[in-house]
């Protein structure tokens, strides 16, 4: 029978995740290799060639290009030759080989270049050759060579696909030494690695060293019974400061397969573990014959259901069952350290920085466990929020239950009044915790608006647009009837803003349906019946109308024409001129009783202090302001500084921040 050697290595399967797999078979054989020459010195070299190096500086950043496995073992003797050149070949079935190796080798890179010295008799050989899925095995030739000729045997692994460089690949070679080192790591426990060496065009990393340095010492080996088949689980601590998650990882043949986070057995499991010696990332290795039975030809995967097999055989889940309390008795220590700094954490990001959700600490001892660790405090608040969602939603079927009880016959009232007491309490504790998110939320804004007011250069000149005052207190060029009640920040300027008829912001009085006039002008906010603004008294529907003009932040330059006084005085001849609907939208006739209250919100630079004296205003008694009632008009008019806007504001929240950010659970 013949076969299609492209088509067979099409047939083959390496998952994009796995782009150094080829390099880890190529260090298998040469680890096999040194077994069969029975050396005791045996060596590895593993050499990453680049592309488009550019400098020195850069260079762990490149991709990999080539990469280059050296040995000094057996070589490519006659026999091993043969069993290279035959598919799925069973010369090495005892140690685990499936045969088909080096056809790994060719997912990943365009061909391979050998080279080996070997001993046949009492001679010495080169043999060298060329691989690739078009040509199979090519270019051979095999000379005679010196005795004293080293053994070596060189694999070239050349010009690796994008597919593979471009995506899950690591560039810098600490990285890849990390990786040879777990792919490996049972030789190491077991005595059984040669010396491997890893380089570049930069530095040379001994895994040996990296081994028998940070990670020997804390190594601990335990064995299992599943189902009456034995399993070894080999227990890690690695010291080192590096990016490698904790993972546990299923071997055959003493080589890793299947890896996985701890984090998907152990919820409460922090990205750095600790104990006396302090932090490490933590690896479980386990082996067994019946993995290394069941592992898949090109060693990715293992053909086992994942689920427990309750028949005739082990599935992943029973090795997980049996594992997962021999790893969490080993880790007991470092877990209850790491759920206290993860209690801490959480604790302290709820009471300072998000109180909403104080009531979950109170209501539900098991949130600190059901929320996985993370110090991104986006990803925090998201678990909180869907925390918070699930308890209102327990506690909306509560009252549903309660409420069916209440329709039928109560044979205990005790029972019955306990139970809506409680369901009160809860009730009670979420409408505190809006409240606290409505203030979180306005501290919030605060900030922001007080940011806005900085400069934006180093000689304090520029400052932000108005335009960002404007959007933070409205969004512009919308009305009250377009966005979310919440949406608005007027409580700023004052609390009673909040409460109007209708807003129209940065809209031309034509266009708004409240007026009849033909001005153009654009005030940057105009609010209609605000009755309990500046009144205890409620007014006539439609009586009383509210300007708020904003200028940038920093601006020096107004005189007599260009300044907001004269502005906004326009503004109210151009109303004064029309004519102002009633509720029902039915014109009121003229406008000679509408009552105006106008803000000019601006920094008190000279110019327009010099404004507003010559307008007849008065200087509050802060002196961060001015104001002015002008009988021509019907209006009192306010100017008022930015500093003054964000002092009053803050001072009429103190007591709420204060509240909030000094009570912790």
């Amino acid at each position: 029978m013949q076969a299609n050697f492209k088509g067979l290595v099409r047939l083959h399967v390496l998952p994009i995740t796995e782009p150094l797999l080829p390099m880890y078979e190529a260090i298998i054989n040469a680890i096999q290799s040194i077994e069969e020459s029975k050396k005791v010195d045996g060596k590895i070299h593993v050499i990453i060639e680049r592309a488009n190096m550019l400098n020195f500086d850069e260079q762990w950043e490149s991709d990999i290009e080539n990469i280059i496995i050296k040995d000094n073992g057996i070589g490519f003797t006659d026999k091993n030759f043969e069993s290279f050149n035959t598919y799925a070949t069973e010369s090495k079935i005892e140690k685990g080989c499936k045969g088909v190796g080096r056809i790994m080798w060719l997912k990943a890179f365009n061909n391979v270049n050998i080279t080996s010295v070997y001993q046949k008799n009492d001679k010495k050989y080169m043999r060298s050759f060329k691989f690739d899925s078009e040509k199979e095995v090519f270019d051979q030739n095999n000379i005679e060579v010196e005795m004293n000729t080293p053994f070596e045997t060189v694999i070239s692994l050349n010009k690796m696909s994008n597919k593979y460089k471009k995506n899950n690949c690591p560039k810098k070679l600490e990285t890849i030494a990390r990786e040879i080192l777990n792919h490996c790591f049972a030789y190491y426990v077991f005595n059984k690695a040669p010396e491997i060496i890893i380089s570049d065009e930069s530095e040379t990393i001994s895994l040996s060293e990296i081994y028998n340095k940070h990670i020997k010492k804390d190594v601990v080996t335990k064995e299992l019974i599943i189902k009456n088949i034995k399993f070894i689980i080999i227990h890690s601590k690695n010291y080192l400061i590096n990016k490698r998650k904790h993972s546990i990882n299923f071997c055959a043949n003493d080589r890793v397969v299947l890896s996985k986070g701890l984090s998907k057995m152990f919820s409460n499991i922090p990205d750095a573990l600790e104990d006396a010696q302090g932090e490490f990332s933590y690896n479980a290795y386990i082996l067994s014959d019946f993995l290394n039975e069941h592992v898949n030809r090109e060693r990715t995967n293992f053909d086992l259901d994942k689920d427990n097999n309750l028949f005739d055989g082990i599935g992943l889940a029973d090795i997980d069952e049996n594992i997962k309390p021999i790893i969490e008795e080993y880790l007991s220590e470092s877990i209850a350290i790491g759920k206290g700094k993860k209690e801490e954490y959480i604790k302290n990001y709820i009471n300072m920085e998000n109180p909403r959700y104080r009531m979950l600490l109170k209501n539900n001892p098991n949130l600190i466990d059901s929320i996985s660790l993370t110090t991104d405090k986006e990803k925090l608040d998201i678990e909180l929020f869907k925390q918070e969602q699930a308890y209102r939603l327990t506690l909306k079927k509560e009252g549903l239950e309660l409420e069916k009880e209440m329709k039928k016959e109560i044979t205990n009232y005790r029972e019955y009044t306990d139970k809506r007491v409680r369901y009160a309490a809860k009730l009670s504790e979420v409408g505190k915790s809006d409240l606290a998110d409505y203030v979180m939320n306005r501290k919030i804004i605060l900030d922001v608006f007080d940011e806005n007011l900085e400069s934006i250069d180093d000689d304090h000149k520029k400052y932000a647009y108005e335009r960002n005052i404007h959007e933070l207190i409205f969004p512009m060029i919308t009305t009250s009837d377009d966005i979310d009640y919440l949406r608005h920040n007027l409580w700023i300027i004052d609390e009673k803003l909040s409460y109007h008829h209708y807003l129209a912001s940065d809209k031309k009085l034509n266009s708004i349906p409240e007026l009849q006039t033909d001005s153009l002008k654009e005030p940057d906010i105009i609010i209609f019946d605000s009755p309990f603004a500046f009144t205890d008294q409620e007014v006539e529907p439609y009586r009383n109308i509210t300007i708020i003009e904003f200028k940038r932040p920093g601006r020096t330059n107004y005189d007599n024409e260009d300044n907001p006084i004269e502005q906004v005085i326009t503004y109210m001849d151009n109303i004064i001129e029309g004519k102002i609907k009633d509720r029902k939208g039915r014109y009121m006739g003229d406008t000679k009783d509408v009552r105006f209250y106008c803000y000019i919100i601006c920094d008190l630079d000279p110019t327009i202090k010099a404004q507003a004296k010559r307008n007849d205003f008065k200087m509050t008694p802060d002196r961060l302001g001015f104001y002015k009632y002008n009988d021509n008009y019907n209006a009192y008019m306010e100017i008022i500084s930015y500093t003054k806007i964000v002092k009053d504001s803050k001072l009429r929240n103190k007591i709420l921040f204060d509240k909030l950010f000094n009570q912790t659970i």
